[in-house]
């Protein structure tokens, strides 16, 4: 145990230090005054957070928050010297392309929470009924169009009003519908106990960033250090922020703003987190080929003509590497995952041998617990204490990446090892972490859980993960109302690990021509996801074997995993009372039913 904890501190000291660490700042703290989106609430914790804990002025920076005035556009207020920095929606391409000279530095959400809410019961039930329907949209929210346009309905079938950016418009009938930001406005509906209807661009696949923080060329280029500095204390800012939402709440009312209660701000920072997926990628992750997929969707409204450049738009850090040292750092991180994955490996063959001892001793009731009760710990310490180094490795080789010349391809594909060894290990990582969950796992604790959410986050999340891949959800069932809310009583994090693994385990198998489809079905008193492929097939011989732990089919390719995913999937479901089971065929298709929580 001692020797793994020092191996991993170890591996992450040594990438620290071979990182070049920005110059420290010295003497007066710079002024900087960061263009809020809106007004003063949870949506900016990470910010208030910065400030409060001294992340900021720790980087020798001092920051004035500029709160939003109804109708101002902060990429406006940016491009035109009003604020340094700005925290403005993925509309942010759009400016850039018609001329402002604005720098995407990073996403807080992930997921964007804009969306369309109406009240049940008055004539619309999908998105369809919206048509000929006062409905208001706020300004910013090409997402929505976009996500209209997809459904075939345009701006002239429907009748709009100016917005309000009030939820009593709605409640009192002066419009049928109304834009949202689902992490707060919804808030209100819930409290006064009126049930709603709610449709989101993520069920078409339109799943754009949000809230990004940027600035301008100008800015980059004339404070080259300031620049990662920002980012990193709002970074630090928001893991504070999220781990300490009460403490959050309190400064918010006490220094920026009472006007949400604190039962609102608290609603407000658990729908935001979601959004975040701080479990999945580190805070402000983005990506080019999302952002030339949100691109290519404004352009398909009209909105630019489709040729902006992204070279200059997206914020890549000049870490100053040459190409030698770029190398050296390469191979020190390739070896870092190679030593990582060798205790991953030894822990993997010491599991099994622990395994079989006890089966031998199985009359032993109290060496058996004690055996138990030291694997689970050790899975626990090794799943967590990886993480960190992790983390580093897959920071450091994106960094690299973009330090590279497109025309190095050698290169290029050696980052490529890199990320997708680091990304193996995190879903091991998962897995095993779920596995530990499942042993000490109390049904007392399950909460209702909306299978459609989970399963266009996780479908988002593997779309970003792998843009190359043909991934479908379909869940006609529920947008027809043939189910009425596709809720199960259960715990959230382990449903999506669970799957996560299936999808994980149909691409694996896939080839990269083929697809991937989710489904989600009523069936009985229950409810099926299915998960199909385009793969070979299961044997029927391998159908029950499948989901034994740590069992591999003598066909099993090089990319097969550890045998320990699927087995997760069959220990999940059956702690929330359901099946699963592999389908014979000529493709790969595996049906998990849930019992369906009624009532809700």
């Amino acid at each position: 145990m001692n020797f793994c904890r020092f191996l991993t501190r170890s591996i992450v000291v040594v990438i620290l230090c071979a990182a070049v660490a920005s110059p420290v700042c010295a003497g007066e703290p710079a002024r900087v005054t960061i263009q809020l989106k809106w007004r003063h609430q949870f949506q900016f914790a990470g910010y208030y957070a910065a400030i409060d804990q001294g992340y900021f002025r720790d980087a020798g920076l001092d920051v004035t928050l500029r709160e939003a005035r109804e109708g101002e556009d902060p990429a406006e207020v940016v491009a035109s010297g009003g604020a340094d920095y700005g925290i403005g929606t993925s509309e942010l391409v759009v400016s850039r392309a018609r001329g402002a000279p604005l720098v995407a530095l990073a996403a807080t959400y992930q997921h964007s929470p804009f969306g369309i809410v109406s009240l049940r019961g008055h004539g619309i039930e999908t998105v369809h009924d919206l048509v000929g329907k006062r409905v208001m949209v706020e300004p910013q929210a090409a997402e929505i169009w976009a996500y209209l346009k997809l459904e075939g309905i345009s701006a002239d079938r429907l009748t709009l009003v100016p917005h309000s950016f009030d939820t009593h418009s709605l409640t009192a009938g002066d419009v049928d519908a109304m834009t949202v930001y689902t992490t707060d406005e919804t808030f209100a509906l819930q409290q006064a106990g009126l049930d709603f209807q709610l449709f989101t661009a993520r069920s078409d696949g339109i799943d754009f960033y949000s809230d990004v923080l940027f600035s301008t060329e100008r800015e980059v280029r004339a404070h080259p250090d300031r620049v990662p500095a920002v980012i990193a204390a709002v970074r630090k800012g928001w893991h504070y922020a999220v781990a300490h939402p009460d403490e959050m709440v309190k400064l918010i009312r006490e220094r920026y703003s009472d006007r949400k209660s604190v039962a609102e701000l608290l609603y407000e920072a658990e729908h935001g987190r979601a959004l975040m997926a701080l479990d999945v990628v580190e805070f402000g992750y983005m990506s080019e080929g999302r952002w030339r997929h949100i691109a290519d969707t404004y352009a398909s409204l009209g909105m630019i003509d489709g040729s902006v450049s992204l070279d200059d738009f997206l914020y890549k850090p000049d870490i100053g590497l040459d190409r030698d040292l770029v190398i050296r750092l390469s191979i020190a991180m390739a070896l870092a995952v190679l030593v990582v994955g060798g205790v991953g490996g030894r822990f993997y063959a010491l599991s099994r041998q622990l395994r079989r001892e006890m089966a031998v001793r199985a009359g032993a009731e109290a060496g058996l617990t004690a055996a138990l009760a030291q694997e689970r710990n050790l899975l626990s310490v090794l799943a967590h204490d990886f993480r960190t180094p992790l983390s580093v490795i897959s920071a450091s080789a994106q960094l690299i990446g973009y330090c590279l010349s497109p025309d190095d391809g050698r290169g290029q594909r050696e980052i490529g090892k890199i990320l997708a060894a680091a990304r193996k290990l995190s879903d091991l990582i998962a897995s095993c972490l779920a596995k530990d969950r499942l042993e000490g796992l109390e049904t007392k604790s399950f909460v209702p859980v909306d299978l459609t959410d989970v399963l266009q986050r996780i479908t988002a999340e593997w779309r970003a993960l792998a843009p190359n891949r043909r991934i479908y959800l379909d869940i006609a069932d529920v947008e027809t109302g043939r189910i009425e809310r596709p809720v199960i009583l259960g715990d959230r994090s382990l449903l999506i690990v669970a799957i996560s693994n299936l999808i994980d385990n149909a691409l694996r198998y896939t080839p990269v021509e083929g697809r991937v489809i989710v489904a989600l079905s009523e069936t009985g008193d229950g409810l099926a996801v299915t998960v199909s492929d385009d793969g070979p097939g299961i044997p029927e011989a391998d159908r029950e074997r499948i989901f034994e732990k740590y069992y591999r089919s003598p066909g099993t390719p090089a990319t097969g995993g550890a045998g320990i995913g699927l087995s997760v999937v069959a220990g999940v479901v059956r702690a929330h009372g359901g099946s699963v089971r592999a389908e014979p065929g000529d493709c790969g298709r595996f049906v998990v039913t849930l019992p369906c929580l009624k009532g809700v």
